[in-house]
This record gives structure tokens, sequence and C-alpha cells, in this order.
């Protein structure tokens, strides 16, 4: 190729590639130019509004109503429960008492003997405190005669001294069953109590023990069976007018001694009483446990 040819060529060449690159651009300049967004016109913006607040209104309203007919629901299945349990006493009281079952007295005895089976919880705000009070309340008389005494803080309260002055407490029932129906229905229920005798139990109960460290040492840390039996007296109204406990310290004490000698000792001073309640010595006695009676 001459020269001159040769330099045409190369001239070509370029002018070619100006032309492209000189295409190209607008291409990139478009492919990097973002559409601006698109906006929303005030008038749809404002409908929008107006439509959001419309529907939560309704659904307020929606809302407001279904809770009063709920509410009207809930009274009137109130007044249906309250004026059938007022047929209940009645009907049953149709039954001859030989004829019919003793579920109910039965199923309050066993819920007794669950509830406490591990003592009372002292703590007013516990909700186990709470549900065992409430417990008590509704199937006992608020006249309940016990342990010589009418009211059911007697009860509280010897519930609370053996949680207080035994370390540990548990209960079990045997067996329970309805031993007579007239003139009112009686349950009996045998109770196991194992009491785990501590320092402050020997102090309360068996002070005069305090000198005798031989037989202290034999106490403390041990466990007491205490076979209790326990009476539900059941009004017309199935519930429970006069509660009575037995027991037996005696035959405890010489389980736990081996000994007819020390049992002989610690049962002439012992105040824990053949029905189960507890008598601690003084009141002063008691100011270090957090107990009054």
């Amino acid at each position: 190729m001459m020269p001159r040819e040769r330099r045409q060529a190369v001239r070509d060449m370029r002018e070619s590639a100006a032309d492209a690159s000189s295409r190209s651009l607008p291409a990139k300049r478009r492919a990097t130019t973002k559409k601006p967004a698109k906006r929303v016109p005030d008038d749809k913006l404002d409908l929008r509004r107006t439509q959001s607040k419309m529907n939560q209104r309704r659904y307020r309203a929606e809302q407001l109503e279904l809770m009063g007919r709920l509410q009207g629901e809930v009274s009137s299945l109130t007044k249906d429960v309250a004026r059938l349990e007022g047929r209940v006493g009645p009907l049953q009281a149709s039954v001859p008492k030989n004829l019919r079952s003793f579920d109910p007295e039965i199923s309050v005895a066993n819920e007794y003997f669950r509830l406490f089976a591990q003592g009372y919880n002292k703590h007013s705000l516990d909700p186990k405190n709470v549900y065992q009070r409430d417990f008590l309340c509704s199937v006992m008389q608020p006249d309940l005669e016990f342990m010589g005494a009418f009211g059911l803080e007697k009860l509280f309260t010897q519930w609370g001294l053996y949680t207080t002055l035994f370390q540990s407490v548990m209960m079990t029932c045997d067996k329970s069953c309805v031993v007579m129906c007239e003139p009112n229905i009686m349950l009996e229920g045998n109770a196991r109590m194992q009491l785990r005798i501590s320092r402050g139990t020997i102090e309360a109960l068996f002070p005069h023990l305090l000198h005798n460290e031989r037989l202290v040492q034999k106490l403390i840390g041990r466990v007491m069976v205490l076979s209790v039996l326990c009476q539900f007296t059941f009004d017309e109204h199935l519930k429970v007018q006069k509660f009575s406990t037995f027991a037996n310290p005696v035959v405890a004490l010489m389980d736990l001694l081996k000994s007819a000698e020390d049992t002989a000792t610690a049962v002439s001073g012992c105040l824990l009483k053949e029905n189960g309640e507890l008598v601690p010595v003084t009141r002063q006695s008691l100011i270090p446990y957090g107990v009054t009676v």
C-alpha cells in the first residue's frame, strides 16, 4: 500500500471511531439519568387519610359493639347459672341420702388434703395462700365449729402454727369415706402428717425437755409421723359445718423414740393435744418465728 493510501485509511478509521463514540454517548446519559419520583397529588393524599380515619372509626365501633354484646351474654349466662344453682339444692334435698352419690363431699375432702399436702403457705400475697384461703371459705361455713371455737380463723391459726413450728410438714390421706348420713353427712379421712422436728419445735411444744440435752438431740432433725382422723360434717347446703380432728401423739413419739421411758418423759409436758391442737408455751415464744395467736 502506498503511503498516501495508508494515511487515508488511518484517517477513515479515526473518523469511524469518533462517529461510534458520539452515537453511544446519549444512550449512556439516558442510562445514568434517574427518572424523577412521581408526585402524588395533595387531593389524593387527603382522600387516603380520610379513608384511613373512617376505617379506624368503623373498626373501633365494631369492637365496642362486640364487647357490649359479649358483656350482655356473660351477664345473661351468670343469671342462668345462679338460677340453676338455686335449683340444685332442692333437687338434691329431694333425693334420699342413702340413694344419692356423695361425690361432692368426697371432692371437698380430697381437695382439702391436696391443697394442704405441704402445709399452709403463710405469705398472704402468694397465689397459693390466696387459693387455700378462698377454698376453705368456699366449702366451709363462716361459723365453722373447730377445736372448741367458731369461725375459720382457728383453722388458719393452727395451720400457721404447724407450718411455722415444724421444720417441714407433709400430709397425705390414706383413705376417706362417708360414715354417717343422718342427721348430717359425715365424712372421715385418715391422714398422716410427717412433721420434722427442730429446736424451735422443742422450745415451743416441748419446753420441759430443754434441760434434757440427750433427749433433745434424739428429737432434733427427726420426722414424727402423726396419725390424724379428720371428720367433715356437712350441712344441707353441702358446706362443712363442723371439722373435728383426733390425733395420737403418744403413738407418734413412741414410734420415733423407740423407748417407753423417753416417750413418757416427752409426753408429760407435750403441748400437742390429742385433738391435734398446738398450744405453744407462751405468745412470747412465737415472736422469733413470726406467729401471733
